[in-house]
């Protein structure tokens, strides 16, 4: 199984229903697309963490979790919830057993 992690900083400014969105429709939209199985979005323990959002998912293989990143739904996220509201993103990618 491939878990594919994501991490995320955000705008300091960032309203907090925007940071809510943000998360409720990762939860909502990105469990949509083919090949997505185990996701998880949340906030981390401690306040003031700079990586503010984490989305964590699983694929069965590579092949999976590129198309994933090209599919219209993961397209669309990134557009409407991302752009503009997260200033560095990090993707974690790793085989577990």
């Amino acid at each position: 199984m491939l878990q594919h992690i994501v991490l995320f900083k955000t705008r300091p400014d960032l309203p907090p229903e925007r940071f809510e969105r943000i998360l409720t429709d990762a939860r909502t939209r990105l469990v949509q697309i083919p090949g997505v199985s185990h996701l998880r979005a949340g906030k981390p323990l401690m306040p003031g963490t700079e990586w503010a959002i984490c989305l964590s998912m699983e694929f069965e293989d590579e092949k999976a979790l590129q198309a994933y990143r090209v599919h219209p739904i993961h397209v669309a996220y990134i557009k409407e919830n991302l752009d503009g509201q997260v200033t560095e993103r990090m993707a974690l990618d790793y085989w577990m057993e």
